[in-house]
């Protein structure tokens, strides 16, 4: 798909709200950045959504308009609530936490606290019990009072651990890099920062794709002891259907990705979970949220 960049922009003088709402539907089939343009159906993003929704939400918006990730089924996953309604929030939450149909260890709720102009880097707050809230009450409540925060929202995930279930991260290279999947068993994406070897807890793989080669190469595989009975080929099977998952959407993440490249990103990260075997992309993240050089 060809893909028309209209006009330059210094990320020192702009920011991703402004960028996504002149992202614009081109007639061929390509994509535009213009703030010339009028605001009508070529629009990506509505503007009704770009002036009253976090910039969080944005982002979410623009997996769906890439068909990456269906709206929908990001609403089924997060609960959102503006700060005026933290108490029900709270009985939300508690109401989650005290279901015993589903394992402790099986459900983790995510507390997010959402700034307006944020879409990355944002508190969380992982709850597995009512103990969990009770001691993060508190600081919640205190971050919500911040003007920059907007809502809370409460997302669900499953964190069980056995079966195919893990989180993930994979990097779309830009120009003449490598490409990187990285994944962690049994934890959401988030943990993929947070790996320390040898110590890491739970299972870790890395592989890397070579600039034009054909397939991934397993760098480093990580089997903490509590999970050494488990046969070495399953976690490397899973590794591959991961990589079938991703390469079912290709093609709806290639379309996000020559979007964002309009708008001068380089290298861009999708944050995945998988859970039950059933993929879901949650998340992307790029340079254009956190650099203040100037767009080529």
């Amino acid at each position: 798909m060809a893909v028309t960049t209209i006009r330059q922009y210094s990320w020192a003088s702009t920011d991703l709200r402004l960028l996504l709402s002149q992202l614009r539907n081109g007639e061929d089939g390509s994509y535009l950045s213009d703030s010339e343009m009028s605001c009508d159906d070529s629009c990506v993003i509505p503007r009704t959504a770009i002036e009253s929704e976090p910039l969080k939400w944005l982002k979410y918006l623009l997996l769906d308009r890439a068909g990456v990730e269906s709206i929908g089924k990001i609403e089924r996953q997060i609960r959102r609530f503006r700060k005026s309604d933290y108490s029900a929030s709270i009985r939300h939450m508690t109401t989650l936490l005290s279901d015993q149909r589903s394992a402790i260890d099986s459900r983790l709720l995510v507390a997010k606290v959402v700034p307006w102009d944020r879409g990355a880097q944002l508190k969380n707050y992982r709850l597995f019990s009512i103990e969990d809230l009770e001691r993060a009450k508190e600081m919640i409540s205190s971050s919500l009072q911040a003007e920059t925060y907007h809502e809370l929202w409460c997302c669900e995930s499953s964190v069980a651990k056995s079966g195919f279930n893990l989180g993930g991260r994979m990097t779309w290279p830009g120009i003449d890099r490598e490409s990187v999947v990285e994944l962690v068993w049994y934890r959401s994406p988030r943990y993929v920062e947070m790996v320390s070897l040898p110590d890491f807890e739970t299972p870790y793989l890395r592989a890397t794709k070579s600039v034009g080669g054909p397939h991934y190469q397993v760098d480093v595989m990580h089997i903490p002891q509590a999970f050494a009975t488990r046969p070495r080929n399953v976690w490397h099977e899973e590794f591959h259907q991961v990589l079938r998952l991703l390469n079912r959407r290709s093609q709806s993440m290639r379309t996000l990705v020559e979007m964002l490249e309009v708008l001068g990103a380089g290298e861009i990260c999708f944050c995945f979970k998988v859970s039950g075997g059933e993929m879901t992309v949650i998340d992307w993240d790029t340079e254009i949220e956190s650099t203040n050089g100037v767009a080529a």
